[in-house]
């Protein structure tokens, strides 16, 4: 009987174990999108520029992905402060090559702050959303970013961790302008 207990109690810890575990990849970050749509609650860190701000300073064409699958572009604005924001945009050849795009994007986080599904205006399902701290190219800084794909399509809106209002503002105006 205590041998059968112990038995259970190991099975229990091990059912246990690889339960919590299985949503995780070997770094410890989350596969699959959490089942909701879900936003970070964590504001802005003082003193950043609004969206209506941030000016216009180029538009570029970013070439094709690594795999040469998505097709890049990005647009950069500058607020008074000196303060960047920048879009990423991807016209991929299917949804499939847009979440590609995106988990190689994903790989490079610092941070998972949050990773959830993207939905349309009707709550259906249309991509994956990721909000995360990413290394800033040539820098040991990092800016907050949100990623996210709608359909073939791939999005990625950064600046300053201390202007997160304004990543989700520029987050909203791209999904009105559909």
């Amino acid at each position: 009987m205590v041998r059968m207990q112990r038995l259970l109690t190991l099975f229990l810890v091990i059912l246990f174990i690889v339960t919590a575990s299985a949503g995780l990849n070997a770094d410890g970050r989350t596969a699959q999108p959490d089942s909701h749509t879900q936003r970070s609650k964590e504001t802005d860190v003082g003193g950043c520029p609004v969206l209506r701000e941030f000016k216009l300073i180029g538009i570029g064409d970013g070439g094709l992905s690594a795999d040469g699958k998505t097709r890049l572009s990005i647009t950069s604005y500058k607020a008074p402060d000196g303060t960047f924001l920048v879009k990423f945009f991807g016209d991929s050849d299917s949804p499939s090559a847009a979440t590609a795009e995106l988990e190689r994007w994903v790989k490079l986080a610092s941070k998972i702050i949050v990773n959830s599904w993207k939905r349309d205006s009707q709550g259906h399902v249309v991509g994956r959303r990721v909000e995360a701290l990413m290394p800033k190219k040539g820098s040991k800084d990092l800016v907050f970013a949100i990623l996210w794909t709608s359909g073939h399509y791939f999005y990625q809106v950064s600046s300053s961790p201390r202007c997160k209002r304004a990543v989700f503002e520029a987050e909203e105006n791209i999904r009105e302008s559909k």
